[in-house]
């Protein structure tokens, strides 16, 4: 009777913990080329913004992370490029490299729900960016 107690409060815990994580930070790597890309999977809940404010045809979802906020200074990496983020979602400090080259470095307010697209790095065909986006 005791280790079943014992379980269920550690269950119970688990599940409050979960309950109140508190804020994401989601990165998702993306491709984006003037030719038209066979839809927008992984990027539905931005893809209106990408093909209505950038000048390309075709998104594709290369790769993804996620860290929880505030970050605490994580290097998160995405295919050949890293990402380092640090701070709170309003004074969010972001590096991104590729190698050992720094490509972006920069402080950002980010609100909940409201993507954030950097980078243009540009790659054969096309450009590579980031999208950041946090979630409650």
């Amino acid at each position: 009777m005791k280790k079943t107690s014992a379980l269920f409060a550690t269950i119970l815990l688990v599940s409050a913990l979960s309950a109140v994580a508190g804020p994401t930070l989601s990165i998702r790597l993306v491709a984006a080329t003037k030719q038209a890309a066979g839809g927008t999977r992984g990027l539905s809940d931005v893809a209106p913004v990408l093909e209505q404010n950038l000048p390309f045809s075709g998104f594709r979802h290369v790769a993804s992370t996620t860290m929880s906020l505030p970050a605490t200074g994580q290097t998160k990496k995405l295919n050949s490029y890293t990402v380092t983020c640090s701070g709170p979602q309003h004074d969010l400090a972001i590096v991104v490299r590729r190698g050992r080259k720094r490509l972006l470095s920069t402080k950002v307010s980010l609100q909940a729900n409201k993507p954030l697209i950097v980078g243009g790095f540009p790659v054969e065909g096309g450009k590579m960016m980031l999208i950041f986006l946090a979630k409650p």
